[in-house]
């Protein structure tokens, strides 16, 4: 895939910006990553029309891949390692790449985050189970601009989970090398490197490498734009068709910014407002840097307005003259914003933003900076006059952007574009202008960023799962046996391994062409079937279907006419929403549900549903509608396949089928386990079920 990019990008980097390599005004290590980026983009956007047209299709997706490799075969003989000076320079660069290397061993381990489960990667598997690219009306973020989700559904497309996942390691690994590429250029190799180095022992850092989401990706483009500023106002002082190639450039990277998710839209505004303040002539820099933004997301506003009537649906409905297509498309807006919060809310985020271990409503996720944030301030030192007016410029549009955005999210993941340029970028370069005078300030920052690495691992890094993965590479058991029975932030609901179990027994055990509807569950990631899913603050797509209906049977009609088959129930998530409450946010979901209809529902279930499988806790359960023939439904008989990925969980299935007397099926599937070799921890709870006599 990164071939692809490559290619791509390489090829429209050429035509944006002509010459060869030594004429341009950036570093190899900085083409490399503009050429990625924009390859990645192209990438999406051939998903995007291949998509819409219905041909998501497993060939297409492992041609491409193919493509990509035959490409990358020629391209690696011609590729020129640079000289390995001086040592001690390298020992740190070397030092460095073995942590990012390192860090993509963390990718194996499953997904947690709820929303990865819930929209960034179940979308991504709906779209490849349905073999089209379309909305799903329960899931408002289908409706987005989603250029991450299609480069998800071409990997799972090509029948690999793990190239999804690895994704997001490749654009954390492009944001180290576009640093490290600009600083030793701008500033100097020390600069970088430390720059590079307090970024990685950020909890933040690991959070954006191993989480499947889009804010990194929004981040990285939002940097590339205020990248391409920098050439453009260096360059406008002297006229001519190079500086509007940048401003182009710029725009160009605003669009595929917006094209990764809409929250880049206020950063934007802030550079569309700078370049109005900066450049000359105005009307004709805005023209030329909204084009490169209708280039690069002009499709995604094309689809809104087709089937939407609004370019950036759902939001601005009322400038566009437009209703919501449903009422639960209405967004919900968080309350961790300036808007609300006010001021005080600022002094609460500066806090959590400089601490290993926050507090307050979103103390649980590890997408802060650390202590080591009070070095960030050497980035103020890009206002001051030994800088050059771009520099200069650019960083009071970082930081404008940075409060900006505040105003609608305190989450610094929401704000990744201003903050990493600020951190990173801003930083090496103040850094650079200050401890270029200074050996003993220069080795004292140094040290304080190894002690920040230090710290991170000591304290915060995933270290345990790290060891726990190379142990099982080391010993070639399977990943999975070591890092079962995971859980999210919201340990009632279903485990994540518990999720994964059900939804490989559906994969195995129904037709490809056979519906699943999730009740009570969001978190639809992993399912191989087209299926209805809903978001917390929408209605329960069984609640919709059963306002249509007068009757349970009418109810069991409708679905079976839709093809939905199965039913996934997550029980306390559906006891959530029925009570009205939102199961990922603290807050009510607003949507009237009525007594009957849920008795209608119930009904159903008991009368036109025969439960397949549940798991042990009783957390997650599958059930199949009976066929209205009356066809009996297959029986289930579990393989050797089943339980060698889940063998912790079929012990204890096997111990709770022999409390209820279930002991013919107990020793099926204790004769499975036998079958294998598992680590030594697992077989002692083999060992330890009573035998049939």
């Amino acid at each position: 895939m990164s071939g692809c990019f490559l290619a791509g990008g390489r090829w429209l980097l050429s035509k944006i910006s002509p010459g060869g390599p030594a004429a341009q005004p950036f570093s190899p290590l900085e083409g490399f990553a503009c050429s990625w980026l924009i390859g990645s983009w192209a990438c999406s956007t051939l998903w995007f029309f291949l998509g819409t047209a219905g041909f998501f299709n497993p060939k297409i997706a492992v041609a491409m891949i193919s493509a990509g490799l035959l490409w990358a075969a020629f391209q690696i003989p011609k590729v020129h390692l640079p000289s390995l000076r001086p040592k001690l320079r390298f020992a740190a660069e070397s030092l460095i790449i073995l942590w990012v290397l390192g860090t993509a061993v963390l990718m194996v381990a499953p997904q947690t985050y709820w929303d990865t489960l819930s929209f960034n990667m179940a979308l991504p598997s709906g779209y490849a189970a349905l073999g089209r690219f379309q909305p799903n009306i329960f899931n408002l973020y289908s409706y987005f601009a989603q250029n991450q989700e299609l480069l998800s559904t071409w990997a799972l497309l090509a029948g690999s989970k793990e190239a999804a996942f690895l994704q997001m390691w490749g654009f954390w690994a492009v944001l180290l090398v576009f640093v490290y590429g600009f600083l030793s250029r701008a500033a100097s190799r020390t600069a970088a490197l430390i720059a590079v180095g307090l970024f990685l022992s950020t909890p933040l850092s690991t959070f954006l490498a191993v989480h499947i989401k889009n804010d990194l990706q929004v981040g990285l483009f939002l940097m590339m734009q205020w990248w391409a500023l920098i050439f453009s106002l260096e360059k406008s002082e002297k006229g001519g068709i190079s500086a509007r190639r940048w401003i182009f450039l710029a725009g160009f990277f605003a669009g595929a910014a917006y094209g990764m998710k809409m929250s880049a839209m206020p950063s934007i505004a802030v550079t569309a407002l700078g370049i109005a303040l900066f450049m000359r002539p105005r009307a004709v820099s805005l023209g030329i840097f909204s084009l490169g933004f209708a280039a690069a997301a002009g499709h995604w506003l094309v689809r809104n307005v087709v089937l939407f009537k609004n370019p950036f649906y759902p939001f601005f409905n009322s400038l566009a003259g437009t209703d919501y297509i449903y009422p639960w498309h209405h967004h919900f807006m968080t309350e961790f914003r300036l808007m609300s919060l006010g001021w005080p809310g600022l002094l609460q985020y500066a806090e959590n933003f400089t601490r290993f271990f926050p507090a307050g409503p979103f103390s649980h996720a590890p997408y802060w900076w650390g202590p080591s944030a009070i070095l960030c301030l050497a980035g103020l030192a890009c206002l001051s006059p030994r800088h050059g007016p771009a520099v200069r410029k650019v960083t009071v549009l970082v930081l404008a952007s940075w409060l900006f955005t505040m105003m609608f999210a305190l989450k610094p993941i929401h704000q990744l574009g201003p903050l990493l340029f600020f951190c990173m970028i801003s930083f090496g370069l103040g850094l650079h202008a200050v401890i270029k005078s200074s050996v003993r300030l220069r080795f004292g920052t140094a040290a304080a960023v190894v002690t920040a690495l230090i710290l991170k691992w000591l304290f915060y890094a995933n270290k345990i799962y790290l060891l726990l993965i190379l142990t099982a590479f080391i010993t070639g058991a399977p990943v999975w046996h070591y890092v079962r029975t995971l859980q999210t932030d919201l340990k009632e609901f279903a485990s994540i391994d518990e999720i994964e179990w059900v939804h490989e027994l559906v994969d195995r055990h129904t037709q490809k062409e056979d519906v699943v509807l999730f009740m009570g569950g969001m978190r639809s990631y992993g399912i191989r079937r087209r299926n209805y899913s809903a978001m917390s603050w929408g209605p329960q797509p069984v609640y919709f279907f059963a306002e249509k209906a007068k009757d349970e049977k009418e109810l069991r009609d409708i679905l079976w006419g839709l093809g939905i088959r199965h039913i996934l129930a997550e029980p306390r998530g559906w006891n959530y929403w029925a009570g009205g409450d939102m199961v990922d946010e603290p807050y009510r979901h607003g949507i009237p549900v009525e007594r009957s209809e849920l008795i209608k529902i119930s009904r159903f279930m008991g009368d036109y549903t025969v439960q397949r499988f549940s798991v042990p806790s009783g957390g997650y359960q599958w059930f199949s509608i009976l066929p209205p023939d009356g066809a009996p439904l297959p029986k289930m008989e579990f393989t050797d396949e089943d339980v060698y990925e889940f063998p912790q969980h079929y012990a204890a299935m096997c111990r709770k089928l022999q409390d209820n007397g279930e002991s013919d099926e107990a020793s099926r599937i204790l004769n499975a386990l036998e079958h294998h070799v598992f680590p030594a921890r697992i077989e002692a709870q083999i060992q330890n079920l009573p035998r049939r006599k």
